[in-house]
């Protein structure tokens, strides 16, 4: 069986499932096993910044436009075309593809610092207005697909065994990146050039790529990858802000649609496949009619696809003989304390006299990573902001508590860190958005009175919109009339919590 390759996150859960199955335990108490942090655990939170540090936006005033819906970042309802917006996005990646393999350099990345995070007024426009044309057969169908009705990937992810969806790379996800990368330039070419109306076009092109990448799988993998496209584009809309005629997008940030940052239904697929992964205990709690032969062979088939999936040893009798006394190692390391785990649970002390060591394990296992993948689960139907302490509160009680060693606790301790980065990432895109039509508010408010308003509650003619983290307005403080601070909460260790506001008539 050849070795499979699979996302990081899902690559350490199973390498860690393995190595503990792979472990000969001398005896249950003395069982430990040593986990890695993953590769997504949740970045540690920022320092708080001294007030030198903390960065400005110079903004100018800007009034509400006329007619109030002139800019939309998401097509409206009922003006979209028939089609698949996935189709083009493909058809957009193939082009790029193509075009890369026809010359050996790309100009885009050997100028990436300048083009992309050099300053606006300094960006060379006819060297970067040369390579857009030359890509502007895939921008037209990254301009097309935002007007796309649907945006269906249909790869019958939702019906695979886990194992095999844990493979599936979603390589047409990560090449999405690179579209949004070559719609970020032509935004900033376009802002350059005081071309807004393009530029709006753009932002709206971008929110649907991310939107359509976010959402065309039930892996987390791709929420990432949208949310990831829409911050990038996020923060182009609110570098706008302080270009002096730039109009006003708080009614564009109101059109964007919550399942831009939606990943509630990711999240439980997410960790719901952790139990598909394990075929051989789908059906364990149903099953009463094994001989104790069969509970031995149900362990060990259980034991040898983890480890071919791991990466199989060179001969295939190697693999087989490992795998007996993997399952060996196991059973005798688990046996006591999965019956004392059942009893614990409801199972008749009569019934689980009665199992075989085998059953006692492969059933204690299941019942035990069912209700751990409840206890994660749970949070992710609640908003973050109520959710939040207590998702980490679970979280940290599967990674402590006692028997946090056996193959349920620890499948489950190490997707938790991934669960509550991604669960962080999709309110933090929220929360940028809020924060980005606050400003735009305030920006309306100083067109209409010149200055900044005392509070958010004061703000006219258009309402502060809340921090999604807290339910509350962000942190406001005016300090003169063209001066102000607003602050957000911070979510997953982003930084640049607070911005200073500097009103340039």
């Amino acid at each position: 069986m050849p070795r499979l390759i699979f996302p990081s996150h899902h690559r350490l859960v199973i390498i860690a499932i393995a190595g503990l199955w792979i472990a000969t335990f001398a005896n249950s108490s003395d069982a430990q096993i040593l986990i890695w942090p993953p590769e997504d655990a949740p970045a540690p939170k920022a320092e708080p910044k001294s007030e030198d540090e903390v960065k400005t936006l110079q903004i100018t005033p800007a009034p509400e436009p006329e007619p109030a819906l002139r800019y939309r970042f998401w097509p409206i309802p009922g003006e979209e075309t028939p089609g698949n917006a996935m189709t083009l996005y493909q058809r957009a990646i193939a082009m790029r593809l193509e075009q890369r393999a026809e010359r050996q350099t790309d100009p885009f990345f050997e100028n990436y610092d300048q083009w992309m995070n050099g300053p606006l007024d300094e960006l060379p426009k006819e060297a970067v207005r040369d390579y857009l044309e030359k890509n502007q057969a895939v921008l037209a169908e990254l301009h097309r697909a935002a007007s796309m009705k649907d945006s269906e990937h249909a790869i019958g992810l939702e019906t695979m065994p886990g194992s095999d969806a844990l493979q599936v790379l979603l390589t047409e996800l990560q090449q999405a990146r690179d579209l949004a990368r070559l719609l970020v330039l032509e935004a900033r070419l376009a802002r350059s050039e005081k071309r807004y109306e393009d530029a709006v076009q753009t932002f709206k092109a971008s929110f649907r790529l991310a939107e359509t990448v976010g959402q065309a799988t039930d892996l987390l993998v791709g929420r990432l990858i949208g949310l990831a496209i829409a911050n990038h584009m996020l923060q182009e809309v609110q570098e706008m802000a302080t270009q002096p005629d730039s109009p006003n997008m708080y009614w564009a940030f109101a059109s964007l649609p919550d399942s831009l940052w939606e990943i509630r239904q990711a999240l439980e697929f997410e960790l719901n496949l952790t139990g598909r992964f394990l075929p051989q205990l789908a059906n364990v709690t149903r099953d009463t009619s094994l001989s104790d032969a069969g509970w031995q062979s149900r362990i060990v088939e259980a034991t040898t696809e983890y480890m071919e999936i791991a990466g199989p040893p060179a001969q295939p009798q190697q693999l087989t003989v490992q795998s007996r006394l993997v399952a060996g190692s196991l059973v005798l390391a688990f046996d006591g304390r999965s019956r004392d785990y059942l009893e614990q649970i409801g199972y008749s002390p009569e019934a689980v006299q009665a199992m075989s060591p085998s059953e006692a394990v492969l059933r204690g296992i299941r019942e035990r990573l069912q209700r751990l993948q409840d206890e994660q689960a749970k949070w992710a139907l609640l908003p973050y902001r109520i959710a939040k302490d207590y998702e980490a509160q679970t979280a940290d009680a599967v990674r402590s508590r006692d028997g946090a060693t056996d193959p349920a606790s620890v499948m489950v301790s190490l997707l938790a860190p991934a669960v509550e980065a991604a669960h962080a990432a999709s309110v933090q895109t929220e929360q940028t958005a809020a924060f980005s039509a606050t400003i735009e508010a305030l920006r309306m408010h100083a067109a209409e009175h010149g200055q900044f308003p005392e509070s958010l509650e004061n703000l006219k003619p258009v309402p502060a919109i809340p921090d999604p983290a807290t339910g509350e307005h962000f942190g406001y403080e005016k300090i003169s009339d063209t001066e102000a601070k607003l602050e957000r909460v911070p979510v997953g260790g982003q930084p640049d919590p607070t911005l200073r506001l500097e009103l340039r008539q």
